[in-house]
């Protein structure tokens, strides 16, 4: 049971910061530009594309690991990494290997952490929302 709670609530909080990550930036009709290819696209098109892959939790939640991503960078061309991992860099110098770095961090977060996530994911993501036409 703690398994399968443990892994409801990952998807649920995946669902929420990614609704956050891919609107956060957008303009009021949902329209925000693609962090690799620079395409503006709807946000119902983007994905939130990791730069340190999801499957190192101190990082999956990152806001400086995660941005608005097409569909085609991130699914088909595996992220773009190196375009990903450059425009980090111009954003922010050095932010790439803080990355790394926080990634190999050890957590599991509790039961009780998860919800707290859920609850602070879902605020922001409402929150976003709430500046949508």
């Amino acid at each position: 049971k703690d398994i399968s709670e443990r892994s409801a609530l990952i998807a649920d909080i995946d669902r929420e910061f990614s609704i956050y990550v891919r609107i956060r930036e957008a303009d009021d009709r949902g329209y925000t530009r693609c962090f690799t290819s620079g395409r503006i696209v709807h946000y119902s098109k983007l994905d939130a594309g990791h730069y340190i892959s999801r499957k190192y939790l101190p990082t999956r939640w990152d806001v400086d690991n995660v941005k608005p991503q097409s569909h085609n960078d991130n699914r088909f061309l595996d992220g773009n990494i190196e375009v990903f991992k450059q425009k980090l860099e111009e954003e922010t110098k050095g932010i790439t290997e803080v990355l790394y770095e926080r990634s190999l961090q050890v957590w599991k977060p509790t039961i009780s952490e998860l919800k707290e996530l859920l609850i602070h994911w879902r605020d922001k993501a409402k929150f976003v929302k709430s500046k949508l036409k």
